[in-house]
């Protein structure tokens, strides 16, 4: 008979044989390749979602030519008043949000 425990011998032999527990090079790039793919995959989406765009707008461009020309001659007035508001609440913004660029006095 042997002095031996038969169970230490087998989780001792399974501890051998086990794989490092962290292999940072493989996990880094499977890593990368997985952001690759989805980079990929979104470009992708995005292009074809462009393409689909550009072909409804420009089957639709003779219609909406004639909207802009009727629209345009009502319209100019407070296209300019909302355009001016929008600069003047996007300068209000920059100055509330990065005071380091724009420092005025007190």
């Amino acid at each position: 008979m042997s002095n031996t425990d038969p169970l230490k011998e087998f989780f001792d032999a399974d501890e051998a044989t086990q794989a490092p527990a962290i292999d940072i090079a493989f996990r880094l790039a499977v890593m990368e390749k997985v952001a690759r793919r989805r980079f990929q995959t979104e470009v992708a989406l995005y292009l074809g979602g462009m393409i689909l765009v550009s072909i409804c707008l420009a089957l639709a461009w003779p219609g909406l030519e004639i909207a802009f020309l009727v629209l345009s001659q009502s319209l100019k007035d407070i296209v300019a008043m909302l355009t001016i508001m929008i600069v003047i609440a996007m300068a209000g913004q920059m100055v509330a949000t990065h005071p380091k660029w724009l420092r005025l006095p007190r």
